[in-house]
């Protein structure tokens, strides 16, 4: 008789020998190598095995079918899909295999994605938030800009330094809300949204000489 590939077993020979047409493969989550015939076994944790495995601890999807589970992610033993570690959480090695080995970010660090390898700091002016997600401003009507990890006034917020507007600038300065004056009944507010000019000329802030 024939025997089957690798990865597969006969189906109608407990010795894994059939006629070629008789061989099946292990179904994912298992595998076999031969040396225990005619058995498809669970396939080791920290490993995704695909249909077809030649050996409990894949490392190669094209030689073995399947692979082991990347930083980030965690598979239990007989696993077909990865787990993912929750937002808040890290893994920074490989072949991980319950959720327990996510761990926690630490102070003043987060990561608001699943599957995180790493960590992010929140910087000089923010701090972590309690589950460890995103990073709260230190100073008050400031928003955490993820991108760049810095805290900008939040719109219709400002703050001046030196008679200069930073109010787009990292810091931990409490942002003031701005206040308008009240227009007129014939005014209008100039093109800055912060003036108020008479209508009968405010276009000329944008219109050359109140033309075009």
């Amino acid at each position: 008789m024939t025997p089957c590939d690798p990865g597969m077993i006969g189906n109608g020979n407990p010795n894994n020998y059939d006629i070629p047409v008789s061989c099946e493969y292990c179904p994912a989550g298992k595998y076999t190598n031969l040396s225990i015939l005619g058995i498809c076994s669970t396939c080791q944790p920290g490993y995704i095995c695909f249909e077809g495995a030649t050996t409990s601890t894949p490392v190669n999807v094209g030689t073995d079918n399947g692979y082991e589970a990347p930083a980030g992610y965690y598979a239990a033993a007989g696993d077909i899909e990865l787990s993912e570690c929750p937002i808040g959480t890290y893994n920074p090695d490989k072949r991980k295999t319950v959720v327990e080995d996510c761990l926690t970010c630490q102070d003043d660090t987060f990561t608001s994605l699943v599957a995180s390898s790493k960590c992010t700091s929140c910087g000089s002016s923010s701090k972590a938030n309690s589950d460890q997600t995103s990073c709260v401003c230190l100073g008050a009507n400031r928003k955490f800009v993820e991108s760049k990890n810095i805290c900008i006034c939040k719109e219709r917020f400002y703050f001046f330094k030196d008679g200069k507007d930073i109010s787009e600038e990292n810091g931990i300065d409490d942002c003031y809300e701005q206040v308008y004056p009240n227009c007129a009944g014939d005014e209008t507010y100039d093109s800055t949204g912060k003036k108020c000019v008479k209508i009968s000329s405010s276009c000329q802030d944008v219109c050359k000489g109140g033309k075009g």
